[in-house]
């Protein structure tokens, strides 16, 4: 299939129901690993903001569960909020409608996928008049473009707004911009991006319109709060962003958006929490120059996005970004749930990564320059499936990789993580995907849960652990400790058709066969003429199966590895494998 011809709606239809399909503990057991069995509220997640005539309420579940909010003048409740369109760990609702000045009770409902209904408290919120508020349309502004130009204020929307073009433009610090519980569109129809130049409010600016963005002046203090901001029917590309902030906080945004090469939010905020990021589009002009759902400079979480087209958060440096909720459906190479690109002192920690699509990765660390980044407690679950043409740069294909560190980079950690990697049709998966070079150093992978699973026999591509790098013995060694590994026809490959497999350290791991397929094999060794030397098994662990008399060897270069067990601090080397000195695997 080809999304760049595919109706907007429909691909988010399709998407949620690939997830619904997929996704959770109905699918998958290792969802449960981290959070335990039961469903149960998570205190950390839970976040309101009550407006004038709207309040946006956030909760958390340990598991994914179907969401709505039931409300009213008592604690007889009596009304609800429409339920979400499939299970989440995110829960963020919008209650509209309100009066100043009379309470509203309410209570969250989640229901899992296996009935258990989870009830909050009934709590009360009561809006209130904002003293000095300034409404807007008004008088002097009775249509968008709207200029916000009055330093520390709260300028709030009274109704739903449509523009042609930008919608908002913040120019003074300090402002509060609260939507209220209404709907900005914007870019509905022609415009000439209302006269702003790039030093008032940067490239970006020129080279489309947005429903919310602030110039130059506005670093650091302004607020975007509760409310939707969605892109209209012109559906202008590159440059027409929903939101173009530069601020201190976005939270309790819907943001809905489609054009080709557009993002979701783009710019420097400090806290981007509780929103919700829908990305309705496929077509992307420049893979390199990526498309994000979130792409700012701060701290990053409890942010649900429901679908990205290829990043759903692009991490900078000295960030952390947690318990968030991320699904991919990639339309390019290179589709990240996370990705770390030139980043260093950053922590992702916490989060639920799902996806599929051409080539999707659940978290990866790419470049030179990248470093001290610690990835820990995720839960990571890809599944690739029937290739198809999405992307044009490798023809068809499918792939689903739950980690991945390239091109660069030091003193990485990946730990505690539960990585799932599952193909079918031709997919390809791979669980790790670590590629040595000479310039990445101080790499580990620790006491993870990886399973990787090929579910029917047209998947055999890649395996659970594959190192693949350049071609070089120099490449500095990656140390694999104490994981546990699941696979039903691959454990580990070193060397395949992206690089060769050098010099991986793995220490007291297990080792785990799923099944009994005659195809399964611990290790893979070799591919063309690649060089795969150097890796070295110590203290494994060898359960269901899996042996190191499994080895298919591949490939005409130099392929061995050696096994053995670390004693009194020193590797003692017990056997060497090669194809010279093991049996080919019957």
């Amino acid at each position: 299939m080809s999304y760049a011809s595919t109706d907007p709606d429909k691909i988010v239809a399709d998407f949620s129901a690939f997830c619904r399909e997929t996704f959770g503990a109905v699918h998958e057991p290792l969802t449960t690993h981290l959070p335990g069995d039961g469903l149960k509220w998570l205190d950390d997640g839970a976040w309101q903001h009550v407006s004038e005539n709207s309040a946006v309420i956030a909760l958390e579940t340990s598991l994914p569960a179907v969401s709505h909010i039931e409300y009213g003048a008592t604690a007889a409740l009596g009304s609800k909020t429409e339920s979400t369109d499939r299970p989440y760990y995110l829960h963020i609702h919008r209650l509209a409608g309100l009066q100043p000045g009379k309470a509203v009770h309410y209570r969250v409902v989640a229901v899992d996928a296996g009935g258990k209904r989870l009830e909050s408290a009934v709590k009360t919120i009561t809006p209130t008049k904002i003293a000095g508020a300034i409404y807007l349309p008004n008088d002097k502004q009775p249509q968008p473009p709207f200029r916000l130009d009055q330093a520390d204020k709260i300028y709030v929307l009274t109704k739903d707004v449509m523009a042609a073009g930008t919608a908002i433009n913040v120019v003074a610090p300090g402002i509060t911009v609260d939507l209220n519980g209404h709907t900005v569109t914007y870019n509905d129809g022609e415009s000439d991006n209302d006269g702003n130049t790039q030093k008032d409010f940067g490239f970006l600016a020129t080279q489309g319109t947005q429903g919310v963005r602030c110039g130059y002046a506005t670093r650091g203090s302004t607020r975007l709060l509760n409310g939707v901001v969605r892109q209209g029917k012109a559906g202008g590309g590159y440059g027409h962003v929903p939101v173009l902030f530069r601020g201190a906080e976005i939270a309790g945004v819907t943001i809905d958006y489609y054009g080709s090469q557009v993002s979701g939010i783009d710019g420097e905020v400090k806290q981007t929490h509780h929103n919700i990021l829908i990305d309705r589009g496929s077509e992307l002009s420049n893979r390199h120059q990526g498309v994000q759902a979130i792409g700012t400079n701060g701290d990053v979480h409890h942010n649900l996005v429901q679908r990205a087209r290829q990043r759903a958060v692009n991490g900078a440096s000295n960030v952390k970004i947690y318990r968030n909720e991320l699904y991919v459906d990639s339309c390019t190479t290179n589709s990240f749930g996370i990705m770390f690109y030139k980043s260093r002192k950053c922590e992702a920690t916490d989060n639920r990564i799902f996806g599929r699509g051409y080539l999707m990765i659940g978290v990866g660390t790419v470049s030179e320059g990248v470093g001290e980044i610690k990835v820990s407690r995720n839960l990571i679950h890809v599944q690739s499936h029937k290739p198809d043409d999405r992307w044009a740069e490798y023809g068809e294909q499918s792939g689903a990789y739950g980690v991945r560190v390239t091109w660069g980079g030091e003193n990485i950690e990946y730990a505690d993580n539960v990585i799932v990697s599952k193909g079918r049709d031709g997919g390809m998966v791979r669980g790790v995907w670590f590629c040595p070079t000479p310039k990445i150093t101080n790499v580990s992978f620790k006491r993870n849960l990886i399973k990787v699973l090929a579910e029917n026999d047209d998947t055999s591509k890649w395996g659970a652990i594959v190192i693949s790098g350049e071609n070089t013995s120099d490449a500095k060694p990656g140390l694999f400790e104490e994981n546990t590994i699941w696979s039903n026809f691959c454990h580990v490959r070193l060397g395949e058709e992206y690089g060769t497999g050098v010099n991986a350290r793995f220490v007291n791991n297990t080792f785990i066969r799923v099944g009994n397929e005659d195809r399964y094999a611990t290790v893979i060794c070799g591919y063309g003429n690649f060089n795969n030397e150097g890796s070295v098994f110590l203290d494994t662990k060898l359960e269901g199966g899996a042996s190191f008399d499994r080895v298919k060897w591949e490939g005409t270069g130099r392929n061995d590895f050696k096994v053995g067990k670390v004693q009194g601090g020193q590797d003692v080397i017990e056997q060497t494998y090669s194809p010279n000195t093991s049996a080919e695997m019957k």
